[in-house]
């Protein structure tokens, strides 16, 4: 398998291959962050969900045209102990500024 180029330059990869992106929900305590992944995930919404310790994680893979994605999400506690992870240096990811 090769990949192709496509319109613009860009390198596309083949045809039925996976890809995977990890994905990091960061927030104050209490906005709602294991629900937005649970409602994502799971598609499903829990009443009181206990507050996160430390951190959560879960996966989901989807079908994006005609190619394998897997997603890693995790869900930070949102709390001040916490906080050090999000400040230490890392690779920017896609989608964001």
């Amino acid at each position: 398998m090769s990949a192709t180029a496509a319109p613009g330059g860009q390198r596309t990869a083949p045809a039925g291959m996976q890809s995977a992106y990890k994905i990091g929900i960061l927030g104050p305590t209490n906005v709602g962050k294991s629900s937005l992944m649970l409602r994502f995930v799971c598609d499903t919404h829990f009443e009181g969900l206990p507050t996160t310790v430390g951190a959560a994680y879960m996966s989901k893979t989807l079908t994006v045209d005609d190619r394998t994605v897997k997603l890693s999400i995790w869900d930070t506690a949102g709390q001040e102990k916490v906080r050090p992870a999000r400040s230490a240096p890392r690779p920017r990811p896609l989608g964001a500024p």
